[in-house]
């Protein structure tokens, strides 16, 4: 899911500036603190707040005071909305916890450059908690390949000695410096003289743990003399007993170039406007709009002296103004001199060196006593260098930098355009999912990926027109806008074509895309971001390789109702993590069979999920959305907590020789403290742990063998008992079966099945218990629905089975009850 950003603004219209800025991200957004509370305690996946300070109600600091005193906030970072004049509301916000601060009124750029940067940071600090835990590639990926430079630093909580620096290439590219240099000289010795002071007061407020984090804009000096301005955040926190200072940082050189050239130009237009620099005129309206008066100073801005302007009726002034620009001006100088305002019109002209150059013109009307206009005055300043600016700026608003393609912002307001007008036909949008390029990147670089990003973009700018634009919406995604009468053919045809660039590019690296077609028919009214999410459904679609195209997909209303029901099983499940008594999770519990004594041995707990508004979930649907999204880790708790209960209650009322069989995920195996928390959970309840059975699912060894069948020895050491599950059906190796320490073998259904379809001479379901035998397991037998196949089983010497025919899954009660009956 994209990161979630909740906005917390009284004012209306600073709310939706900053939401419309925000359209790579999930925005949530709030009028007062006591909203904002409340939305953090029923979206805890928020992880960024932009908190305006003046608020009624609840104000930025109590909001501020709330999240600081409570450790279910820690995750949360705060950047705060100040007035321009509130230095001491930015000091005490920055106390209280927030990460950063922005003026009103607000510079977009700048709040966008922090916002990316913070999310870095959130990112980058969970790599670093996790850095022992990840594998290498990943790490090199993100942290050597970042995009921004990355420095941490490490100490012993004990000693307070440093014991390592990290810093990643980007850094060392910033700073024009080598790691060793960089150890050796320390970063103070090429701050700023100016920028040092501040930086310092702030690092050792860090150290002294009186903050947590600091953000800062400041200059940094290479080598060579030249200056670079970096947006820097810097921060620390504790793992283990390691302390760790991270610093991440961005160059901003070229836009802060652009802001100081930016406000050099305002300034300078204030400075000019005060000493009467450019051309001064003054128009007689008595004597048919006679020049009377022209500064000399015209010639650097028009290319002719003021003598050949006022002389030569065929370059005066007027007619040096571009032909697009005359009839509007005219009308706008009519109408504000009749209204006695003074005017300020923006225009190009055209100069003596057939130049275009833009100029801005300020001025007012001369009025007689009796209110009739005599002449006009003013001046006309050249703004060539700052039009310049603003197109440039409004072109990366527009597009995507690295492509040079129209950006999403781009396609939302198209698509918006487009839907006022009434057309009698369908248009189109075609998703283009790369996504399987930060594979490449992982391996590569990103580099590498971002390369055949352009390349793609490149190619597939072919097929476009008049009627058909392409957009870079995301970072690995591209759209496609069809704006004209096709047919289903011409459509299918078209991406074909597409799909034929994309496999002549990606097929080399054996990778592939996917597309998703979304038709816009003439009175789909919906909002043009809803338009853009089905049309990213349509192209994140499982591939169906029974499909004519496997490749492409059209949009249909299931697609989004099966991503309504992902996201609503996944938000039910963040409820009932949040929840200490919700009955939505339970167990149900499958009587396993002793076949040689004819006993139950035990039950395998089985999770289920009850929606209000899904019914029953089944455990195949919700289990890899919680893997998917690491849910799994406290949903499982849950279960295991449960599962245990069981246990201790059938010990209680005298069944003690039960088994309880637990279903374990490889990442619950894998995150950190589960081997510990779960041992304290059996001591804690005591419970008898010989009578624990941890059932693994066969497929999990493939990626992580040796570290999973270490944590499973140690838990076997304990005393607890290992099972595999599914058996022979994805990653069978016997050689590693017998390097396994296991006590139970499940042989899968499918085997099972054979026992009734298949020829019986071909049924090798008896070799696979021999087998289990010989590795010293005992077997399980999975599925068994009939009297042949539990008379097979017996025959071939199987231990335990369980299925249908023996029990369907049962509730605690029933289960109690199907002990005693049993037995009779």
């Amino acid at each position: 899911m994209p990161t979630t950003i909740l906005i917390v603004d009284d004012s209306l219209v600073d709310r939706m500036i900053i939401e419309n800025m925000l359209q790579d991200y999930r925005v949530l957004t709030g009028c007062d603190g006591l909203e904002a509370i409340e939305l953090l305690n029923t979206h805890p996946e928020i992880e960024l707040v932009i908190l305006d300070i003046n608020m009624p109600n609840m104000n930025g600091f109590e909001v501020l005071t709330i999240l600081k005193d409570n450790p279910k906030y820690s995750h949360v970072r705060v950047i705060i909305l100040t007035n321009f004049d509130e230095v001491d509301n930015e000091v005490k916000g920055l106390q209280l916890g927030a990460v950063d601060y922005i003026r009103k009124p607000i510079n977009m750029e700048s709040l966008k450059v922090r916002i990316v940067i913070h999310l870095n940071l959130l990112r980058m600090q969970k790599i670093v908690e996790s850095m022992y835990d990840e594998k290498n590639q990943l790490y090199n990926a993100i942290f050597h390949q970042a995009p921004v430079g990355i420095s941490v630093a490490y100490y012993d909580v004990a000693s307070d000695n440093k014991e390592a620096i990290l810093i990643n290439p980007k850094y060392e590219e910033i700073v024009g410096r080598s790691k060793a240099e960089l150890i050796e000289t320390g970063w103070a010795s090429f701050t700023h003289p100016d920028d040092l002071e501040m930086d310092l007061q702030l690092f050792h407020q860090v150290l002294r743990e009186e903050i947590n984090h600091y953000s800062l804009e400041k200059r940094m000096i290479r080598p060579d003399g030249t200056i670079v301005w970096v947006y820097m955040v810097v921060a620390q926190f504790k793992i283990g007993q390691q302390k760790k200072n991270i610093c991440i940082m961005q160059d901003i050189t070229k836009r802060k170039e652009l802001e100081i050239a930016l406000k050099k130009s305002e300034k300078s237009k204030s400075i000019l406007l005060s000493h009467l620099p450019g051309i001064i005129y003054r128009i007689d309206f008595k004597d048919n709009l006679k020049i009377e008066y022209l500064s000399e100073n015209c010639f650097d801005l028009t290319g002719f002296t003021a003598k050949e302007l006022m002389a030569n009726p065929d370059i005066y002034f007027l007619h040096l103004i571009k032909e697009n620009h005359r009839v509007l001006l005219d009308k706008k100088r009519t109408h504000d001199l009749e209204n006695k305002i003074p005017y300020e019109y923006e225009y190009e002209i055209i100069t003596g060196t057939k130049e275009s150059k833009w100029v801005l013109e300020l001025g007012q009307g001369i009025y007689n006593e009796e209110g009739v206009l005599e002449a006009a005055e003013g001046m006309i300043l050249d703004i060539h260098d700052r039009k310049m600016m603003e197109n440039r700026l409004k072109f990366f608003n527009d597009h995507d930098e690295w492509t040079g393609l129209y950006n999403q912002k781009y396609l939302l307001k198209l698509l918006e355009k487009e839907q006022s007008k009434t057309v009698p036909y369908n248009r189109a949008l075609i998703g283009i999912n790369v996504s399987m390029l930060h594979l490449l990147a992982i391996t590569y670089g990103i580099q590498y990926s971002l390369d055949l990003v352009k390349k793609i973009a490149n190619q597939l700018l072919k097929l476009c027109g008049d009627t058909v634009k392409l957009f870079h919406t995301n970072e690995y995604r591209f759209a496609f806008f069809l704006n004209y009468h096709y047919t289903k053919q011409e459509l299918n045809d078209f991406c074909a074509k597409v799909y034929q660039i994309l496999e002549a590019i990606l097929g080399v690296e054996r990778i592939t895309a996917q597309l998703g077609v979304l038709e816009i028919q003439p009175d789909l009214c919906s909002p043009p971001e809803q338009l853009l999410r089905m049309m990213l459904i349509t192209s994140e679609i499982e591939q169906d390789l029974k499909m004519t195209n496997p490749f492409v997909r059209y949009f249909d209303m299931k697609m989004q109702e099966q991503v309504y029901r992902k996201e609503k099983i996944e938000s039910e499940m963040n409820e009932i993590i949040n929840t200490f008594h919700d009955e939505r999770l339970f167990l149900l519990f499958h009587p396993i069979l002793d076949i040689k004594v004819n006993k139950i041995h035990g039950f395998e707990a089985l999770a289920r999920m009850q929606s209000p508004e899904l019914g029953i979930v089944s455990p195949v649907e919700f289990i890899p959305i919680a893997e998917k999204t690491k849910l799994i880790i406290p949903i499982g708790e849950k279960i295991i907590q449960q599962s245990l209960q069981f246990l201790k209650e059938l010990h209680e009322k005298g069944h003690k020789e039960m088994e309880i069989s637990i279903n374990i995920s490889a990442i619950q195996l894998l995150s950190d403290g589960f081997y510990n928390q779960f041992i304290h959970t059996l001591e804690k309840e005591q419970i008898n742990k010989n009578k624990v059975i941890l059932e693994i699912t066969e497929s999990i060894f493939a990626p992580d063998y040796e570290e999973i069948n270490t944590i499973l020895n140690q838990f076997r050491e304990y005393g607890l008992q290992i099972a595999i599950d599914d058996f022979g059906k994805d990653y069978s190796s016997l050689a590693r079966e017998r390097e396994l320490q296991l006590d139970y073998l499940k042989i899968d259904k499918y085997f099972i099945d054979k026992l009734i379809t298949a020829d019986a001479n071909k049924i090798i379901t008896g070799d696979i218990i021999a087998i289990g035998h010989r590795l010293g397991h005992r077997v399980i037998a999975e599925g068994i629905e009939s009297k042949i196949q539990l008379d097979y089983l017996i025959q071939n010497n199987c231990d335990m089975v369980q299925g249908y025919y023996v029990s369907l899954p049962l509730t605690k009660e029933e289960a109690l009850l199907f002990i005693e009956k049993y037995k009779k």
